[in-house]
C-alpha cells in the first residue's frame, strides 16, 4: 500500500500545482466561471485527497524526516482540510470575498508549502 500512496501523492501532487494558480487568475475566473468552478471542485478534492495520502505516506513509510517533520507535515495537512473546507463553504454561501481570502491561504499551504516540503529533502 505505501508504493501506492507514493505514487498517488506525487502525480496529484503535480496535478495541484499547475491547477491551482489557474484559480487565482481574475481574467479565466470571469470569462470562463464554469471551468473557475469544476477546476476548484477538482483541486479541493485532490488537495484533500492528497494531504490525506501524505499524512499516511509519513507515518507509515520508512522516508527521510523525524517524528518532528512528521508531525509538521500532518499539521499542514490538516490545515489545507481546514482551508478547503472554508474555501467551498464561503463560495457556496455566496461569500466570494471570504472565499477568495480562504482560497488565497488554501493555494499557498497546498502549492507553496507543498513544494517547499519537497524540496527540503534535498537541501
Amino acid at each position: 500500500m505505501g508504493d501506492v500512496a507514493l505514487v498517488i501523492h506525487l502525480v496529484i501532487a503535480a496535478l495541484i500545482t499547475a491547477s491551482g494558480p489557474l484559480q487565482l487568475m481574475p481574467k479565466l475566473r470571469v470569462r470562463f466561471p464554469r471551468f473557475h468552478r469544476w477546476n476548484g471542485r477538482i483541486y479541493l478534492s485532490i488537495a484533500v485527497i492528497t494531504s490525506v495520502v501524505g499524512s499516511y505516506m509519513v507515518w507509515t513509510r520508512p522516508i527521510v524526516g523525524d517524528l518532528a517533520q512528521h508531525i509538521g507535515t500532518t499539521s499542514n495537512a490538516v490545515v489545507i482540510v481546514l482551508c478547503a473546507f472554508f474555501t467551498l463553504r464561503h463560495a457556496l454561501a455566496g461569500q466570494f470575498a471570504i472565499h477568495r481570502r480562504w482560497h488565497c491561504v488554501f493555494i499557498w499551504r497546498s502549492v507553496a508549502y507543498g513544494s517547499l516540503e519537497s524540496h527540503s529533502c534535498f537541501l
